[in-house]
């Protein structure tokens, strides 16, 4: 999925510049765009890069604030004041759970088309329908890698021990948690060190 993500960001046409990832909560879309972030490739490729978390509601006026400051400006802030700061910069602009499109996306187009990105996460499809992005499908872990992350997360400092009672259990938990990252990451911290799974 990362090098997907990669690939989309990179390899698309300049005039493309809306990405994004879409899928239930829980299912790795904020990790993913982390993880895109981190990549040397995009790195290299993109500066800067910047990083902005919506949530279902926002203070418009404190992300432009919190994006002006990422580049550095200190004028009045409003969408020209923001495309100034960012012109002949080839950026990534990471907006993380954006839940509306519409008037949202607008103030926060500031990037130029030069072969910049505004990558989206998103749980709705719409959202990314709106601008015509290149979206990604997150879809839920099959159950042999549920249950590696969960193990992974239940006996962080330890190999597995092979018992089958609570080989039993985990699999019971791990079913429960339906193949969503998070859950299975929370809910394997929460086991951890217990000794009664019952």
């Amino acid at each position: 999925m990362l090098e997907r993500v990669v690939s989309d960001l990179l390899g698309s046409p300049v005039s493309s510049k809306w990405v994004g990832v879409h899928g239930v909560g829980g299912a790795g879309k904020t990790l993913l765009a982390k993880r895109v972030c981190e990549n040397h490739q995009v790195k290299e490729h993109f500066d800067p890069v910047l990083w902005l978390t919506f949530g279902q509601t926002c203070q418009v006026e404190a992300k432009q604030a919190e994006l002006a400051n990422q580049i550095r400006l200190e004028s009045r802030i409003s969408n020209e004041t923001l495309r100034r700061g960012l012109a002949g910069k080839r950026c990534l602009m990471v907006l993380d759970d954006v839940w509306t499109s519409g008037d949202l996306l607008d103030l926060f187009d500031v990037v130029q088309e030069n072969g910049s990105k505004i990558f989206i996460t998103t749980r709705k499809l719409d959202v990314l329908d709106s601008r015509g992005a290149i979206k990604t499908k997150m879809g839920l872990l099959g159950k042999e890698d549920s249950l590696k992350l969960f193990t992974v997360h239940a006996y962080p400092n330890q190999k597995y021990a092979q018992n089958q009672v609570k080989k039993i259990v985990m699999e019971q938990v791990v079913e429960k948690c339906g193949g969503l990252p998070l859950v299975l990451k929370v809910i394997g911290r929460r086991m951890a060190g217990k000794q009664d799974w019952d």
